[in-house]
C-alpha cells in the first residue's frame, strides 16, 4: 500500500507539473503564434537524428564499461538492451527502471558476475551525471553574471542554481577520484580499518568489497574511463543540439546555441528525477531557463523534445517485441553461430 501511494503521488506530481506548464503557456499569446507558425521541418528532422544519436552514444558508453570487465557482451546487444531500458523508463519511476532492466538481462547471461554487471550500470550512470553537471558548470562559468538582475527572482534563482551546480561538479569529481583511489587506500592502516568495517557489514559488506574489486579494474584501464567520459560529452552535445534544433524548427524565441550547453544538462538532470519517466521535471527546467535566458516560451520546445524521447522509447518496445531471446531474458552467446 505504501508503494502504491508513493506511485500515485509521483504520477500526480508529473501530471500537475504538465498541467501547470501547459496552462501557463496557453495564457501567453506567443504560444498560439508559435503553434500556428511555419515549421522548418528539416531542422526538426535534424533534431530528431541528434536525439537518436545521443541515446546510441550512451549505449556504446555502457558497452565499453561492460567489456572492460571482460564480460561476453556484444555492441549490438548493448544497443538493443539500451533501447529496451529506455522503453521501460517510460513506464517506471525515473531512470532506475531502465537501468534495472539492462542489468537483469545481462545478469541472466552471466549470473556468477552479477556484481560486476550492476557496477557497470552504476558506473555508467555516475559518469553520465558527472558529465552533465560539469558541462552545466562550465556553461554557467561563461555567463556574464554581472548582467543578472538582483531584483528578478528568476535570475537570482538561476545564479544560485549555477553556483550549486559548480559546487556539485567539484564535489562529484572529488568523490569520483576517491572512488578510484579505494584500492590504494586499503594500503594505509588508518583507512583500511574503516573500509574493513564496511566490508564486515552483513550482505552489504560483500557487495562493497566486490564493488571495490570492480573499481580496481576500471582504475587499471584508464582509457576506458576516458573514452566513457568522451562518449558522455558526445551524448550531451547531441541533446543540446536537439533542443536548439527544435527551437529553430518551431520558430521559437530562443537563447543562442552556447546557452543550450547550460540548458540541456540541467534539463536532463531534472529528467532523472524519480517521476514517471522524468515527465514534468525536464519540461519545467527548459521552460524556466528559456524564460530567464531569452524571455521566450520554452514549453512547446520542451514538449517537442519529450515527444522525440517518446518516439525513441517506442523503438525500444519494437526491439523488445521483435527479439524472442530478449523477451525470454536471454542474450545470444558470442560463440553461437
Amino acid at each position: 500500500m505504501k508503494n502504491l501511494l508513493l506511485t500515485v503521488v509521483k504520477f500526480a506530481i508529473s501530471a500537475g507539473l504538465i498541467y501547470y506548464l501547459f496552462r501557463q503557456a496557453t495564457q501567453n499569446d506567443d504560444f498560439e503564434t508559435l503553434f500556428h507558425s511555419h515549421k522548418q521541418w528539416h531542422w526538426l528532422a535534424a533534431g530528431f537524428i541528434a536525439c537518436l544519436t545521443g541515446f546510441v552514444l550512451g549505449f556504446v558508453r555502457w558497452h565499453a564499461l561492460v567489456r572492460a570487465l571482460d564480460l561476453p557482451f556484444q555492441l549490438i546487444d548493448a544497443i538493443r538492451l539500451g533501447f529496451i531500458g529506455l522503453f521501460f523508463c517510460v513506464f517506471t519511476i525515473g531512470v532506475a527502471g531502465g537501468d534495472t532492466m539492462r542489468a537483469i538481462y545481462v545478469c541472466r547471461q552471466s549470473p556468477e558476475r552479477k556484481t560486476e554487471v550492476i557496477a557497470s550500470v552504476v558506473f555508467d550512470r555516475l559518469i553520465g551525471l558527472l558529465t552533465m553537471v560539469s558541462i552545466a558548470a562550465l556553461a554557467f562559468a561563461q555567463l556574464n553574471i554581472t548582467k543578472i538582475s538582483l531584483h528578478n527572482p528568476n535570475e537570482i534563482a538561476l545564479r544560485y542554481a549555477g553556483r550549486f551546480t559548480m559546487l556539485l561538479a567539484i564535489v562529484g569529481f572529488l568523490g569520483f577520484a576517491v572512488l578510484l583511489a579505494i584500492p590504494e587506500l586499503l594500503k594505509f592502516k588508518w583507512t583500511r580499518m574503516w573500509l574493513l568495517r564496511l566490508f564486515a557489514i552483513p550482505r552489504l559488506g560483500i557487495f562493497i568489497r566486490k564493488m571495490t574489486d570492480v573499481v580496481s579494474v576500471y582504475r587499471n584501464r584508464p582509457m576506458t574511463v576516458v573514452v566513457s567520459f568522451l562518449l558522455s560529452i558526445g551524448v550531451n552535445l547531441c541533446f543540446a543540439v536537439t533542443i536548439f534544433a527544435i527551437a529553430v524548427g518551431l520558430g521559437a524565441v530562443r537563447p543562442g546555441l552556447s546557452y543550450h550547453f547550460l540548458i540541456e544538462p540541467i534539463a536532463m538532470v531534472a529528467n532523472s528525477l524519480p517521476l514517471p519517466g522524468g515527465i514534468g521535471g525536464m519540461e519545467a527546467a527548459v521552460a524556466f531557463l528559456y524564460k530567464v535566458l531569452a524571455g521566450g516560451n520554452g514549453v512547446i520546445v520542451a514538449f517537442t523534445f519529450r515527444f522525440f524521447i517518446l518516439i525513441v522509447s517506442a523503438l525500444g518496445g519494437v526491439v523488445w517485441m521483435l527479439n524472442k531471446d530478449l523477451r525470454t531474458n536471454k542474450l545470444p552467446n558470442e560463440n553461437d553461430d
